[in-house]
């Protein structure tokens, strides 16, 4: 083979040629974007007029723009970016070159070739090929190489850029409220496109109680009709309209009253063009009492039971302990008891580690409460059911003294028929008789020293009654006659508070000698002989009466 010079121009083609195709690799790039580019424009505006006209669900919008994303993806990493990496060969380049300008047809490969061989087969004369050669390479500074790059596909697709650029850039401009909340609606299930009538505020009650009606209040804006209607659908479908008109005096307001709900249902609000919805609505039981239990513990001296009551009310007895014990039907916030007497205060109710609420409290005046309760659901009970709390007080004993009189005389040495009955309520703990010896003149006269009574029995008591029977002895005491003795019982309970007193009507007796008191039993006797003397004589008398008229 023989050898062929190398062309001091051979390199700075080779390296032309290079340069060339590495353009035309960008070139790929450039395509890509810019149809990417303004094929995801014009797809933006047929997508947003789509939308606007069918108002498409949520998830439909999501899967459209997430599917033409990803498939722009692919498509511009399986075409121009593949194209792209694809490696430079000059070659075909100058195989471009040849197929773009005749007059080098055949010229540029055989010089690649030659080149790049460094030698030429036989029979092929040197000076020949140099010659080629030579004319190749004076021929290359008047040909422009560079326009085998299509620059036409590119400036086409600049021009469609511009056209969907023009078009985004009406989109915008004429319907921008519309087509911002378009763009809103790619991403935000919620957003809707603007309407002539604009729902600007809705206010409904977070929690709804059960069965209980509540209030919405709409606020509206731009152009606000009249009427309008409230749909509101509960699970099985059933729907109901209700009339939504302005309130009264004003003109973006409107009232509406809600019915009570028992189970969950969707409402929706049609107010012109607009519309608000749907929006869900789950009714929440209000709390109230599951169980009650008041506890009462009596006082230790009653003697009484303790009792479990099932309900707040009760008549319990004065000192009596009571518990009280709610249980309710959910968790509440707060449970508190409210005196319907605002100068009362009661107990704080607490919380328990199985969710009841208790409290205890000493049972020292009548009152009649409720009770209120707060969910943490912010609801609270509709009905306060009001108890009475009734406080029996501990009465003092009551002595009722049958014998003697409320005056009496006595010989220094006679006894007297005494009887009493004292009662209380629980318990008695001490009964006794007192007596004071007065001087004769004194008797009658109060005065504000205390008494000095002398012990003259002290009775032994086990119960809550006593009866005594027996007799007042004036020879215990030893009184001188003409000297005045007043006598009195006194009986006191085990009360909680310290015990009661009670001090019976005084009775006296005056201590007479013995012949005044032997007098005055004859003159009993002969008041009470006189007149059965006369009964009999009148017996007689009617007996005789009897006889004759039987004679006769």
């Amino acid at each position: 083979m023989s050898r062929i010079k190398q062309h001091p121009q051979s390199q700075q083609l080779e390296q032309a040629l290079l340069e060339l195709g590495l353009r035309m690799r960008r070139q790929h790039i450039y395509r890509g974007l810019i149809q990417l580019t303004y094929t995801a424009f014009a797809g933006l505006v047929v997508f947003f007029l789509v939308d606007w006209l069918t108002n498409m669900p949520y998830a439909v919008r999501l899967c459209a723009w997430v599917a033409a994303l990803v498939y722009g993806i692919v498509w511009f990493i399986r075409k121009p970016l593949r194209a792209s990496r694809q490696p430079v060969d000059v070659q075909q380049i100058g195989l471009l070159i040849e197929q773009r300008f005749p007059e080098l047809h055949s010229r540029m490969i055989s010089t690649l070739q030659f080149q790049g061989e460094n030698g030429i087969g036989k029979g092929m004369s040197v000076d020949l090929v140099e010659g080629v050669l030579d004319q190749t390479f004076h021929q290359l500074p008047n040909i422009k190489m560079d326009s085998i790059v299509d620059m036409a596909a590119l400036k086409r697709g600049l021009k469609y850029l511009g056209i969907s650029i023009l078009l985004i850039g009406a989109a915008g401009g004429i319907g921008h409220a519309y087509f911002g909340a378009f763009i809103q609606r790619l991403v935000m299930p919620s957003a809707e496109y603007p309407t002539k009538t604009q729902i600007v505020e809705v206010n409904a009650p977070e929690v709804i109680p059960i069965d209980t009606p509540f209030s919405m209040h709409i606020r509206a804006g731009g152009r606000i009709p009249r009427v309008g209607h409230v749909e509101v659908r509960n699970e099985e479908g059933f729907t109901s309209n209700i009339e939504l008109s302005l309130d009264k005096g004003a003109n973006d307001l409107f009232t509406v009253e809600m019915p009570g709900l028992s189970e969950p249902a969707t409402y929706t609000i049609y107010l012109g063009d607009a519309q608000h919805g749907p929006v869900s609505l789950t009714p929440v039981a209000r709390p109230h009492i599951k169980t009650l239990t008041l506890e009462v513990v009596p006082p230790a001296y009653t003697g009484e039971p303790r009792e479990q009551l099932q309900t707040g009310s009760a008549r319990v007895i004065y000192g009596s302990v009571l518990t009280l014990r709610i249980e309710p039907t959910q968790r509440l916030k707060t449970l508190e008891l409210v005196s319907s007497d605002d100068s009362k205060e009661l107990p704080t109710m607490t919380r328990t580690d199985n969710g009841a609420w208790e409290t205890t409290l000493s049972a020292r005046n009548s009152l009649v409460y409720t009770v209120a309760m707060v969910a943490e659901t912010g609801l609270s009970n509709a009905t306060l059911p009001h108890y009475r709390i009734t406080v029996r007080p501990d009465k003092a004993p009551v002595i009722r003294i049958t014998k003697p009189s409320l005056v009496n005389e006595l010989a220094a040495i006679s006894k007297l028929p005494l009887a009493f009955e004292v009662n209380d309520d629980f318990q008695l703990s001490d009964v006794t008789i007192f007596y004071e010896i007065l001087q004769s003149g004194f008797l009658g006269e109060e005065n504000d020293k205390p008494r000095q009574g002398t012990v003259f029995k002290r009775i032994p008591v086990t119960g809550k009654k006593l009866q005594f029977n027996g007799f007042w002895d004036n020879a215990k005491i030893q009184p001188e006659p003409g000297q005045q003795i007043r006598v009195w019982i006194e009986a006191q309970d085990n009360y909680v508070d310290g015990t009661h007193l009670t001090r019976s009507n005084d009775f006296t007796v005056t201590v007479i000698t013995a012949q005044e008191y032997r007098t005055m039993l004859v003159q009993r006797l002969q008041e009470t002989v006189d007149p059965a003397a006369e009964l009999i004589l009148d017996v007689r008398s009617s007996k005789r009466k009897l006889q004759k008229i039987d004679k006769q």
